[in-house]
């Protein structure tokens, strides 16, 4: 998987994160709560995109 881009939608009381490659196309999507699934997704996040 080749991510060149993340977005990150910040709301109220949702997180949504965005990931697409060179060529414009979705990579990956979520959408989490914040308090302690925040703490989940940036553990899938830094294992997906910068490794263990």
């Amino acid at each position: 998987m080749n991510i060149a881009r993340v977005g990150v939608d910040i709301a109220k009381s949702t997180f949504h994160i965005h990931a697409v490659d060179r060529h414009d196309h979705c990579q990956w999507r979520s959408q989490c709560k914040r308090g302690p699934s925040l703490a989940a997704l940036y553990e899938r996040v830094r294992r997906r995109f910068i490794g263990p």
